[in-house]
């Protein structure tokens, strides 16, 4: 199967959506269960949907990257940076708070790495479908009257 640059701007995007879908969880269990964790499963309960999008994003921007469509659309080379900056951020995150430490440096990375993945999604939408693109134009174009 053909990793086709629309396939990998599909999977950014899933990628992306699964992240959200993981903080909506993240929120919810800390409605549920207060601002503190008391172990690390705890941790594993709050986090485990982000870090499924943290590591779907890591294998679709390596894929564009391994494939050479990072080449010509440099947004998935920012996904890949950013997704590996908020792997790492999330690591150093739950390490803080498995020690009952604050976390504060992890959370602002997490959040600059956040930025850098939306950046990211909209770079490579416009790259790989992009309005100036003869296909994109086409599709806003009446249909001809014959």
């Amino acid at each position: 199967m053909a990793l086709r640059p629309k396939r990998l701007l599909l999977g950014l995007w899933i990628a992306l959506g699964i992240q959200l879908l993981g903080q909506i969880v993240d929120v919810k269990w800390h409605a549920a269960h207060g601002s503190h964790f008391r172990s690390a499963w705890e941790q594993v309960q709050a986090h485990w949907v982000t870090w499924l999008g943290i590591a779907v994003m890591l294998v679709v921007s390596m894929a564009a990257v391994r494939s050479g469509h990072a080449k010509a659309n440099r947004g998935f080379t920012v996904a890949l940076v950013a997704a590996a900056f908020l792997a790492l951020a999330q690591a150093w995150n739950f390490w803080e708070h498995a020690h009952g430490r604050p976390a504060v440096p992890a959370h602002v990375i997490m959040v600059g790495s956040r930025l850098g993945i939306m950046v990211a999604a909209g770079l490579a939408t416009h790259e790989v479908l992009g309005w100036d693109k003869p296909e994109a134009v086409a599709f806003f174009r009446p249909p001809k009257k014959r």
